[in-house]
Parts: C-alpha cells; structure tokens; sequence
C-alpha cells in the first residue's frame, strides 16, 4: 500500500473528527498505533483511545527512538512469537491484547482487521 492509499483509508478518518486532521501518516506499529508527521514534528496516533503523543522532533529523531527500542515502540517481539505460533499476520491486521478476567495477569493476542 502506498502513502496516498494508506492516508485516504486510515482509520475512516471521519471517525475520528479533528484528532486526524492535517495528519501524513507513514508507519505503525504492531498494534494499529499510527505514525503520522504533522506540524513540523512525528506523532503517535493511538485509534483506542483517538488521542495524538507526541513522539519526536523529526523523521532522524522518530528513527533514532524507534531503534533504540524497536521491540516496545513497534511491537516486535510480540508480533513475531504470534506469528511464529499462528502464521503470517495479514496486511491490514493488528493484533489486539486480550486480558482474561479468570487470570488478570494473563493475556493473549486475537487478529483485528477491519
């Protein structure tokens, strides 16, 4: 998917009035959290909660941060013990915590695709 593609499908941006608004967004994350480059800076777009993070001064600031951590700022670790348990987790899809409430200290993975 392309950026152009990707921006005009995002989240069914009317959703989300304003919150989206004048945002590019170009990556995300393991858990549908968004990457969006928005009045001079990077932000986090959580669809949850339709709240904006601000995540760093530019794109070298975004990509510095997101190395230095990659598996908790993209989800990495997480993703990739699902997969390798599930298969292939399709375009389109995040994964999407599931708390037990027998067990609150337990949780598991399910597919969200819209």
């Amino acid at each position: 998917m392309d950026l152009e593609r990707w921006n005009l499908d995002v989240f069914r941006r009317d959703e989300f009035g304003t919150a989206a608004k004048g945002l590019l967004f170009f990556a995300e994350d393991a858990f549908g959290e968004q990457f969006a480059l928005g009045n001079a800076r990077v932000w986090r777009f959580n669809p949850e909660s339709v709240a904006n993070e601000e995540f760093a001064d530019d794109l070298e600031a975004w990509g510095e941060r997101v190395l230095a951590d990659y598996s908790f700022e993209t989800g990495y670790q997480v993703a990739h013990d699902w997969q390798q348990q599930n298969g292939r987790l399709a375009d389109g899809c995040r994964l999407v915590p599931k708390i037990h409430s027998s067990r609150v200290a337990s949780m598991t993975f399910t597919i969200y695709s819209p």
